[in-house]
């Protein structure tokens, strides 16, 4: 918005100063001419025939002459002696110039701005007097200033009209976009606009819709899992609880105790990968990163693994020196690497690598197993929430479809990547990539 106010701000200055000047040389233009007209070619001819019948008339008829051509010009008209000029008409003060020009017989002009008056006078052929015509009303110059504002303001309207209707248009599609979108549509977006910066306030409002959009249908999603998932333990822990109760030998007593603390930790599992999944759409979530030893850290992350996972052999690769450190948050790399450990361990039939190693000044850490891997199209679509690939997959592991998705967003959240692809050992391969780590 502030853009939308500079240019409308930079636009009314602009229209301003060009709509006044222009319109100012025009009426100087015009009052020029204006001027020129009175001045030489009506006033001039005038005195002309005024000097000539004066001279026909003795003196003592001189006043009554002009008394009388008075009322027929519309303004006064005195015949003065040069002398006397200033005396009787004192705001007529005359510099030397302009008493050689009278002198010589040129016509002498005085505007009175204050009162909208104008003084004409010339000396007259045969005698030491001043023909004075005034105060003469310039009502043309107030006329003329009239029309021009007029004029300045109707090329002004139309200007910010012709500005401001695409504008108008723009926030009118903006307005009902939203009001389609605020009524459920919530794949409606707002089309290109011509306006840039009506365009950019649309550009955000579509950012705006596609997340909402994208939150809406992850709740919706969540809510789904949620009523799936916990479903199924909660029903087999009251199917347990149920069988315990009136069970009297001792030894089916425990086994569906264990079969309900087994429940409970599926249970515990399920609502920390949903807390983990639901803290990525707040704005506040970040890491605390700090230098940690690679190797340590992967170590750490695959000897509970090897505690439980006896059926498997589990490889620790690695091709970096012994002391390499990295800036990690600890919990969230520990994290994002068990989700994928754990997700190997579920399909693999035996063996499963974890290396690390720099390529061009960057940390890859991969995650291989030798199970029956993933097919190439599934790739694209292997980390958005709540997606597995096949039922079978479900049956064997549960879970909500998450693991993956935390991997993406921990990876991104320290600056990397993750990737996957065919292992060597016959199975998937995950790829976690962090550029420029020091090693």
């Amino acid at each position: 918005m502030r853009a939308l106010f500079l240019r409308f701000y930079l636009f009314l200055v602009l229209a301003l100063v060009g709509l006044g000047w222009g319109i100012d040389k025009l009426y100087e233009g015009i009052a020029d001419s204006t001027d020129i007209t009175t001045d030489v070619e009506i006033h001039q001819g005038t005195f002309f025939l005024l000097n000539n019948a004066l001279n026909r008339q003795i003196a003592q008829e001189h006043n009554a002459y002009l008394d009388v051509i008075s009322s027929s010009f519309g303004f006064p008209v005195h015949l003065i002696d040069s002398e006397k000029l200033v005396e009787q008409e004192p705001f007529l003060y005359l510099n030397d110039e302009q008493r050689a020009y009278l002198s010589a017989g040129g016509i002498v002009s005085h505007y009175d701005e204050s009162l909208q008056t104008s003084w004409f006078m010339q000396k007259r052929n045969s005698a030491e007097q001043v023909i004075l015509f005034g105060p003469i009303v310039m009502e043309s110059h107030d006329s003329s200033a009239t029309l021009f504002t007029a004029l300045f303001l109707v090329l002004l309207a139309l200007l910010i009209a012709i500005w401001l209707w695409p504008i108008s248009r723009g926030l009118d599609k903006l307005s009902k976009t939203a009001s389609r979108f605020g009524g459920g549509e919530l794949d409606a977006r707002v089309n290109p606009i011509a306006t840039t910066a009506i365009d950019e306030v649309g550009k955000h409002f579509n950012t705006m819709a596609k997340r909402i959009q994208k939150l809406i249908k992850s709740h919706k999603e969540l809510s789904h899992a949620v009523s799936h998932e916990l479903r199924t333990p909660i029903a087999r822990i009251r199917f347990a609880c149920e069988m315990a109760v009136g069970e009297k030998d001792e030894e089916t007593r425990d086994k569906y105790l264990n079969s309900i603390d087994d429940n409970i930790d599926e249970l515990d599992a399920l609502v920390e990968e949903l807390l983990t999944y639901a803290k990525f759409d707040r704005e506040d979530y970040e890491l605390n990163p700090q230098k940690i030893g690679i190797a340590s850290l992967l170590e750490q992350v695959l000897k509970p693994f090897r505690m439980s996972e006896l059926a498997l052999e589990f490889e620790l690769d690695l091709n970096i020196e012994n002391h390499s450190t990295a800036d990690f948050d600890q919990r969230a790399m520990t994290r994002l690497l068990d989700n994928l450990i754990r997700n190997a361990a579920r399909y693999s039939n035996s063996k499963i690598r974890l290396s690390a190693m720099a390529e061009s000044n960057q940390l890859v850490i991969a995650v291989e197993d030798d199970g029956k891997g993933i097919p190439e199209d599934k790739y694209e679509s292997l980390f958005d929430p709540f997606v597995r690939l096949d039922d079978s997959r479900d049956r064997k592991s549960g879970g909500l479809g998450l693991g993956l998705t935390i991997v993406k967003r921990l990876t991104e959240k320290h600056g990397g990547r993750v990737s996957v692809g065919s292992s060597a050992l016959g199975g998937a391969c995950f790829k976690l990539t962090f550029p420029n780590s020091p090693l």
